[in-house]
């Protein structure tokens, strides 16, 4: 036996798993044979699928009673009630009332008793237009319909098999099986999926035909009649009016079946697209789970690419508009789990680098208005901003800091006249940070709103502009030295902290906090005073630029890193999640090869659930717990409309019922 954990060289199945899908496919039919494995039919399948196994002895004995019916004269009589009760069986399973078939064989039984000389054509006649039709009709179309539900159950065993497999993998913890197992197990959907289709239009389409068609058999059978009946022209014409009534209806029926069609093609074509547009949304989900456990995963794995990967899933969720939920959350959880004020957001948590991302990609522009010709003019002349007497060398310190504290000035005041561009989910965020930072540490309520917009916004791009696209080229000691000065004085303040002992060299900046203090507590309370829209605002991809590059990258990181991800999330606790991400990778995995399906012209008023397409079908309903309540609400539609009422006679027959003749031949359970 294969070791536990062993891989299959190449990628291919051992001799060990073919013989276990083997024995799996053996058992399937089996059960089926023993009537203990269920062949999951649709409700609507299983009805058609009933009516016609009960339609076929009634076809057989129709045509039985026909061909006795025109062997002998004397047995004329006998048969013809026999044909009348094989019709009114067949009426009833097709919703034809037994009055209006009692007036049709009534005509037809009076007036073949003054044609028993015309018997031989009639006989002909009958032969080719009524009884041929219907034994090819059953030779023919009905067989064709018990092939396709031969080629389903096969599809059916095959998939049984497929599971099978797909359980023993998802037992074994393997991740790669895991996905291997997915992936035909979805493939092996797909066909299931694809054969039930074919399946139950091939049934459909025996049933919807049988309505106008055999009535068209009928038809023809009046046609001889009328030539046969030369010496009643009042039953002729009566006659004649029925048989008018009976082609109206069936043009009405076909008419409204090809409507009925077109409307189930636009149905299940917009079911198609639906389906194939929201293709990414349970990754979307999952990568938006609060908890992050995914989203930590795929950053810990990614090595050097982590940044890039992060930024990618945040235009992800900002374009889902998830992003601002999480983050708010992360404030949520950081500010309780914190044992005092000033250790917020100093970690390097999976909600913290979100933040980070989000507010460095979202405030780039923001940046560039607000700080990048200041961090320019720093940088072209970078000299005499050095206070520190151990450094300083030969430079005055004194003037030094006048001109470090007109510069931190200068950064202060473009800082906070910024406000009106400040972006609106930087101040929804500080208002939220506030109102958690109150609750714990009421004395907090404006350092922990400096702390966000400086410790995690302005401060590291005035620090790192190279980073942060504000500077083109790398920065030597001496101009990042100003730089980091200027920060300081800027975090200090942000803070409402002095400089103390510890570099005793800034003491001299106090006196910029001092005079600043009031004016930034004013910024801060402004910043957080949010309008009313502050939660709309323009994302930084839309959703099509998303699902074309962002979500098709992230799907291919996670199948190529999956069992880096895997041993990250059992390390986390959370081995609970690799089945549901495999299965969710497989999925994605077949969707990837199909063709995009084309946009519908019009979305329809109202679908029965058609199905998805053999393609996309095995792909799109495995894993998709999140769509159960959308399929449910298709469903409930699915019932067709009833077909028009029989048109009112001009005149009634000599034996029509008592209540117009309406619903003859009405369209059954498709």
């Amino acid at each position: 036996m294969r070791r536990k954990g062993a891989k299959v060289s190449g990628g291919q199945p051992s001799r060990l798993a073919s013989f276990g899908k083997s024995m799996n496919i053996t058992k399937t039919k089996m059960l089926q044979k023993m009537g203990k494995e269920g062949r999951t039919y649709s409700a609507d399948f299983a009805a058609n699928n009933e009516k016609l196994k009960k339609l076929i002895p009634i076809y057989e004995d129709f045509v039985r009673y026909c061909k006795k019916y025109l062997l002998s004269g004397e047995q004329y009589s006998t048969s013809v009630l026999a044909l009348a009760d094989c019709m009114k069986e067949f009426g009833e399973e097709v919703g034809v009332t037994h009055d209006e078939v009692g007036v049709l064989l009534g005509e037809m039984y009076r007036i073949h008793k003054s044609i028993e000389g015309m018997r031989e054509h009639f006989k002909g006649k009958v032969t080719k237009h009524l009884i041929e039709p219907i034994e090819k009709f059953v030779a023919t179309d009905i067989s064709h319909a018990r092939q396709a539900k031969d080629e389903y159950r096969n599809a059916k065993i095959q998939l049984d098999a497929a599971e099978s497999s797909m359980q023993q993998a998802c037992k074994s913890s393997n991740p790669v099986e895991m996905f291997q197992a997915q992936t035909q197990y979805h493939y092996a959907h797909r066909k299931f999926q694809k054969r039930l289709q074919y399946a139950t239009n091939a049934v459909f389409d025996v049933l919807s035909r049988k309505d106008f068609e055999i009535i068209g058999f009928f038809l023809e059978y009046i046609r001889e009649k009328e030539l046969l009946v030369s010496n009643s022209m009042v039953e002729l014409n009566q006659f004649d009016d029925f048989a008018k009534r009976m082609r109206t209806y069936a043009e009405e029926c076909g008419k409204h079946q090809q409507a009925e069609r077109e409307a189930r093609a636009l149905a299940r074509s917009w079911t198609i697209y639906e389906r194939y547009r929201t293709r990414y949304h349970p990754l979307v989900k999952m990568l938006s789970s609060p908890d992050l456990h995914v989203v930590n995963a795929i950053c810990v794995t990614s090595g050097a690419d982590s940044n890039t990967v992060l930024d990618s899933i945040v235009r992800v969720l900002d374009a889902h508009k998830e992003t601002m939920a999480i983050i708010k959350l992360g404030i949520t959880r950081e500010v309780e789990q914190t044992s005092s004020a000033g250790s917020l957001f100093r970690g390097n948590s999976c909600a913290t680098k979100l933040m980070s991302a989000f507010t460095r990609m979202t405030g780039h522009a923001y940046l560039v208005s607000t700080l990048k010709h200041l961090i320019d003019d720093v940088l072209s002349n970078p000299d005499g901003y050095e206070v520190d007497p151990k450094k300083a060398k030969d430079e005055d310190v004194a003037q030094n800091m006048i001109k470090l504290k007109g510069t931190a000035q200068m950064f202060l005041d473009s800082i906070l006249d910024s406000l009106s561009e400040c972006p609106l989910p930087f101040r929804d965020m500080g208002r939220h940070l506030q109102a958690e930072v109150v609750k714990r540490f009421p004395e907090n309520k404006h350092s922990s709103v400096g702390g966000f917009i400086f410790l995690r916004f302005f401060c590291p791009a005035i620090l790192s502009p190279d980073s942060q696209g504000l500077y083109t080229g790398s920065l030597d000691t001496k101009q990042r030295r100003p730089l980091i000065l200027i920060c300081k004085a800027l975090q200090n303040l942000a803070n409402g902290i002095k400089f103390g002992s510890k570099e005793a060299f800034l003491d001299e900046l106090n006196n910029f906090i001092d005079v600043n203090t009031a004016d930034t507590i004013s910024f801060f309370d402004a910043l957080v005073d949010c309008p009313p829209n502050s939660a709309d605002y323009t994302p930084l991809k839309t959703l099509d630029e998303v699902e074309s590059t962002e979500l098709p990258h992230i799907h291919e990181l996670l199948v190529k890193n999956l069992e880096k991800i895997a041993k990250n999330l059992v390390q986390n606790q959370q081995r609970e999640l690799i089945p549901d991400l495999a299965s969710l990778l497989g999925r994605l995995t077949v969707l990837s090869k199909v063709d995009p399906p084309p946009r519908p012209s019009s979305k329809p008023a109202s679908s029965g659930d058609m199905g998805p397409s053999p393609e996309l079908a095995a792909a799109s309903t495995s894993a998709e717990g999140t769509s159960s309540s959308s399929h449910a609400a298709l469903s409930s539609s699915a019932s067709p409309a009833r077909r028009p009422p029989l048109p009112a006679s001009r005149k009634p027959l000599s034996r029509a019922p008592s209540a117009p003749a309406q619903g003859i031949y009405r369209q059954v359970g498709q």
